[in-house]
């Protein structure tokens, strides 16, 4: 009789650590689940990452680029109002609009006509103006 009162106490004993067992295996197949869920999306992450890096890249020579051709074409432009001698005149008149000059004294050294002077001292005013607020 004892030995069946061990044995019964054995078998529940057996089946409480299956049942055990079978709940503890649950739990880390979920858990599993859930990492290999979660490394997906670390995945995903790192793939919109890189994505994102090598667009930023892009970017970045497109504006290099942008800024080489901008130089160049400004550099293109200041030799070509060097060398035409109405350009220059112009140069010099708003040079002398930036420092206070006023219309009369332009006219007379720039030899450009009054109204082309008025006209160029009000964009230049604009011209600063927005400059100021924009």
């Amino acid at each position: 009789m004892i030995n069946t009162a061990a044995l019964l106490a054995f078998m529940g004993m057996a089946v409480m650590i299956f049942i055990k067992f079978k709940k503890i295996n649950k739990k880390h197949d979920a858990m599993s689940l859930i990492l290999k869920e979660q490394n997906k999306q670390r995945q995903q992450l790192h793939d919109e990452l890189k994505e994102l890096r090598n667009s930023l890249m892009s970017v970045g020579q497109r504006v290099l680029t942008l800024e080489r051709h901008y130089e160049t074409v400004s550099l293109q432009m200041e030799e070509i109002a060097l060398q035409d001698p109405e350009a220059k005149m112009y140069s010099r008149a708003l040079k002398m609009v930036d420092l206070g000059a006023d219309i009369e004294e332009i006219v007379a050294e720039c030899e450009l006509p009054q109204a082309e002077v008025e006209l160029l001292i009000r964009l230049n005013r604009q011209t600063e103006s927005e400059s100021m607020h924009g």
